[in-house]
């Protein structure tokens, strides 16, 4: 009996610095993982690419994905757009563009030439006054005239 009287002091002592250490924030004790993803580039944003389930994010990882150039710390979601470089900035899908050309022969292709306001946002139209010549038109064979204006006339 005596040796019970004993050990049940210790057994409770032991159980009661296990229930304080356990609650002083051990590294033992589980967390709510997260999703972090890799910014390559420093910019706050990573790709879905690479990718860690963590409590904490480690060092090159963050919480925010969506960088669609991540050797770029420029182009990242919400970054300013540089109207007519032809890059999509802030990963919205477009390259956004400001100038527009005029569309004479209205085929959804403009001609060289600079609108004021209205146009289309391309200027690939070899022959903007032929509605029937443009890059998206269907070369005829034979005919000597470059409809799909890729500078061969078949």
């Amino acid at each position: 009996m005596k040796t019970l009287k004993n050990i049940l002091p210790i057994t409770l002592l032991f159980a009661a610095v296990l229930a304080i250490g356990s609650s002083c924030g051990s590294n033992d004790a589980p967390c709510e993982k997260h999703t972090y993803y890799l910014d390559a580039d420093g910019d706050g944003y990573g790709t879905d690419e690479y990718t860690i389930e963590e409590c904490e994010p480690k060092d090159g990882y963050v919480a925010q994905n969506g960088d669609c150039n991540d050797n770029d710390a420029d182009i990242h979601p919400g970054a300013d757009e540089n109207p007519n470089d032809g890059i999509d900035s802030n990963c919205d899908g477009e390259a956004e563009t400001t100038i527009r050309y005029i569309d004479a022969d209205l085929d959804g292709y403009g001609s060289q030439e600079e609108s004021a306001a209205d146009g289309v946002f391309n200027n690939t139209d070899c022959d903007d006054t032929n509605p029937a010549i443009n890059p998206g038109a269907t070369e005829i064979a034979g005919n000597g005239i470059d409809e799909n204006c890729d500078g061969v006339a078949e």
